[in-house]
Order: structure tokens, then sequence, then C-alpha cells
């Protein structure tokens, strides 16, 4: 199915897929997995670098820019708010929350990043979702985005983290996070700001492998990989057997 622009994450929900595709959230119906049809899609400021499905209805879309929270259903989709992300001097970030598709705050939020050149796209395994709270990565800060209500963001952080992160998932209260020198660390999130317990040995989950017959298969960076791991069902790194580089369409806000 296409989706129109550079696929680069994807969440399910129901009988309906969101995908992040190009500066849009783009909502396929799965319901007939043999023919899965592309149905609303609305535009982001930036390209969407990583989706998560909240609950039925809402996402969280993570762009260079922020966090953007959607509504999206069967028949259309919308921007309920943006938490903005902005860095500062070394490794200092601000955040803050507009209602709305807020492209105003976002012009100024862009002129921010080219000064700091540090917004990114980023990668998929930047964003999680526990419950109703977003987690957000930014160089080494840790954001919690709380979406009770996701036309009103609540905002904790940034909370200094102890290593440049290329990747972390959170369960059961817990980060567990691999750093961009192979660091292997988990958090525990039910103190703000969270606390070191240890290590782990989960670095292909956390990174973003998914295993299926005899291959596994992670989305890194526009590039699908997969390796051929035979029946033992895993591999001894990250799959680089093969590499599909995906189209890239960047855009502006509101297109």
């Amino acid at each position: 199915v296409n989706v129109r622009g550079h696929a680069r994450d994807v969440d399910a929900a129901g009988d309906l897929a969101v995908v992040a595709a190009g500066s849009h959230l783009a909502v396929v119906d799965v319901s007939n997995p043999a023919s899965p049809a592309v149905g609303a899609r609305v535009p982001l400021c930036g390209l969407a670098a990583a989706v998560e499905a909240i609950d039925a209805g809402v996402a969280a879309v993570l762009t260079p820019l922020g966090l953007s929270v959607v509504r999206f259903d069967g028949a259309g989709c919308e921007v309920l708010s943006n938490v903005w992300f902005l860095p500062g001097v070394g490794e200092t970030w601000t955040a803050d929350v507009t209602r709305g598709a807020g492209e105003g705050r976002a012009a100024a939020g862009a002129a921010a990043c080219r000064g700091g050149g540090r917004c990114s796209v980023g990668t998929p395994r930047l964003l999680d979702v526990e419950g109703r709270v977003a987690y957000v990565v930014r160089g080494r800060r840790m954001f919690a985005v709380d979406l009770a209500d996701p036309t009103s963001p609540a905002l904790t952080g940034p909370a200094a983290l102890p290593v440049d992160v290329a990747s972390f998932r959170v369960r059961a209260g817990r980060a567990y996070l691999v750093g961009a020198r192979g660091e292997r660390l988990v958090l525990d999130l039910h103190a703000w700001p969270p606390v070191a317990a240890g290590e782990h040995d989960l670095a292909e989950w956390v990174m973003g492998v998914v295993h299926g017959d005899d291959i596994a298969c992670r989305l890194a960076r526009g590039t699908l990989e997969v390796a051929n791991v035979g029946s033992s069902g895993s591999a001894p790194g990250p799959p680089r057997n093969a590499r599909v580089r995906l189209p890239d369409h960047p855009g502006r806000c509101g297109e």
C-alpha cells in the first residue's frame, strides 16, 4: 500500500494502522489484510520519525521539532496539540506546549533548531509510550509527556541521562537504554528524575529488532535491514544481511 512518503514507523490500533510517512501521519484501514486501504492523512511540522498509538483514536508522532498529538479514526485525523523541544546551550533543552497544529510556533522552533544543529529526524526508538505517558529522548535528556488530556499535554522534565541514547524502550515503569557507545542501562521511572537500576541484556529488543520464521529485521534510519538467522531465532547483532533504502520526501509544516 502506498502511503505517499518515506514510511519511518507504524503502529496498530484495532483495525487501523497509523504510519509515520514523510511529513504526514497516514491512517490505513487493515480490517481486510489482503486489501488495506489508505484513509486520512494529516500534515505535521517536519518529517515524522516515529509513531505510537496511545489508545484507540489518539497517536503521538515524533518529529525533529517535538511531539504531535493526533486524533484519528477511519474518517479523518487532526493535530490536537504539540510539544516543542528546542535546543539550548550545551546539552540543555527547553520545551513548551501549544494546542492545535501550531504552524506559527513551528517557524520559531525551526529557526532554533537550525541555530543549535541538534534537531535531527531521529529514529523510531527515541519515543516510547506506557499507558498514557509518552517518553521522548533528546540528546542526554528525557521528557515525560502525560497525554491523559490529549488537547493539553502535561510536560515533565527534562531529566539528565548518563549517556547519549541511541535507542530505548519502556516497560513496567523502567526504561531500557542502549547508548551510542553500546551502553545498556536500566532506569527506574517511578522516580523523577529517573534513577539507575542496573544493566540489561536486551539490546536487540531495545534497538527494534523483530523476529520472524528464520529471519530478523528492523527499520533503522530509513533502511530496512534483514538477516537470515536460521533456526536459532536470534542474531548476534542488528541484522545486516540485506538492506533496502527507502526514499525520503521532506516537507514543510502544513504541506
